[in-house]
Parts: C-alpha cells; structure tokens; sequence
C-alpha cells in the first residue's frame, strides 16, 4: 500500500534519499555524496519558509516517489506565469509503477496547491496527461542533442497560463581560437555540485587555456534573467552534462571542448 506524506524535519533526508543513493560514480565518495546532500538541504529548508515544500511517497516505509515544489514567485524552474506552484524535480524509484506512484503524489499534492491558479512541470520523455494536466507549449531544449522540453500544466482556475522563461543569449564574444566555459551555478539539484567540479577539473587538464565564467544563478531574478536553472555552456552552446541522467567523466567533457 502506497503512502504519501509531506517531506519535514523528521523525514528531510528523503529530500535526496532517490537522487544520492549507495550506487555511487567512479570518483565520488560517501563523504562527497554527504556534502551533495547537505548542500541541497540547506537550500530546501531554507525555500520551506518561502512556500516550497515536498512530498514523499512510501510503500512498506521505503520511499519510492518523491516531488518537489515551489511557488512560481521563488521557482528555480524556468517557467513562466501568476500564481502557479512549480513542479521542480520528480524522482520514482519503480519506473514500471510511475502512473501508481506519482498520481498518488499528485492526489495529495491537490488540496496543497489548489489555493494556486494551477501547478505545472516540464517533461521530456514521459506525460502528465494520463494525471489531467494538459500540454501548454514544447520547444527544443538549450542543450543540443536533448530531448524536446513539454510544459504540463494543472489548471485549478480557468485564468492559469505557463510558459517557458527564454534561455539566455546575451553571451560575450568569445575570440577567435579561443574557448570559454560559462558555468550556470545553483545547487538546488544535490548533483550540480559534482558535476560543476568535474567541469573545472577537465578545464584544469585541457591541453590549452580556457576562460571560465561562473554566473550564479541560485535565486529567482536569477533564474528569470538566463532561463536557466544550472548549466554549462561551452562557447556560447549549451552542453548535455548536467541533465538529472548525465553525470559526465572528464573525457567526455575534454571532447566536448575539442568539439567546440
């Protein structure tokens, strides 16, 4: 039987239990997987004042499904719109029972978020149609080779709109022969941190010199300005390395700055 109860105190560990679990990288350590979490757990507890809030899913008391939010007014998601909750990771731990599990997250979720306009989420492979929501827009993602981005949303009034905050563009001219990095900084995903850094370590062993910019982009005016909530750039592209299912080595990032 399937259980679903709000992340707090008691349970915050839960927060990143799916994400950061035993089976760790090449390269990554119990006590750099702890830092990964703290990072994140800071930075929910400390949005939990603010109005965000998450909510675990549990069978026989092991945790299977796990949603985070936050009001769209301090959303690191770049979606657009008034008065909407913003869906802004999703973790299930059974794949083949994802419709069980989320749609009993989404049950409970209802009553919290239904004071809201409506809720939305982005999605690439798998739909929230089957759990009501409705298809408001796709485009292409800012990294090249992803998936196309779908924006789902859950109207609980007719007025509710969403739409995806432009990704930014206002890169400076890089000069010719040269490469640059431009690192989006945030750690509301606890993997931004490890990925950040194998980043910096595959620019410390390049054959030759890269500029590195590193722009924060941890709050919401942030956010809004580069239509970003992470990433990496490599002259002025975005690069697939920091996707929840892409933990890069530092070989594949050397060749994507050969690439480049």
């Amino acid at each position: 039987m399937l259980t679903v109860k709000p992340v707090k105190l008691a349970n915050l560990q839960d927060c990143t239990r799916l994400c950061v679990g035993s089976n760790l990288p090449p390269g990554l350590d119990s006590h750099a997987a702890v830092d990964m979490q703290r990072s994140k757990l800071a930075q929910f507890r400390q949005a939990g004042t603010a109005g965000g809030g998450a909510l675990a899913a549990y069978r026989d008391a092991k945790q299977v499904g796990f949603l985070e939010y936050y009001p769209v007014e301090i959303s690191p998601t770049p979606v657009a719109g008034k008065d909407l909750v913003i869906v802004h990771c999703v973790r299930i731990a059974e794949p083949a029972a994802r419709s069980e599990i989320l749609g009993e997250i989404l049950k409970a979720a209802e009553p919290l978020w239904s004071v809201r306009a409506g809720a939305c989420a982005i999605g690439r492979r798998k739909s929230w149609e089957e759990f009501g929501w409705e298809v408001v827009t796709q485009r292409r993602p800012p990294e090249r080779g992803g998936d196309p981005q779908i924006l789902f949303l859950r109207k609980f009034r007719p007025e509710a709109e969403a739409s995806f905050l432009p990704v930014t563009q206002d890169f400076p001219p890089v000069d010719p022969g040269k490469l640059r990095v431009d690192i989006f900084v945030s750690d509301h995903c606890p993997w931004n941190a490890f990925v950040f850094d194998r980043v910096r370590k595959a620019v410390a062993s390049f054959g030759r010199p890269v500029q590195v910019r590193e722009i924060p982009v941890r709050d919401r005016a942030a956010v809004e300005k580069h239509g970003v909530s992470s990433g990496v750039a490599i002259n002025g592209k975005f690069v697939p390395v920091l996707r929840p299912n892409v933990l890069p080595d530092e070989r594949t990032i050397r060749r994507l700055l050969d690439e480049a």
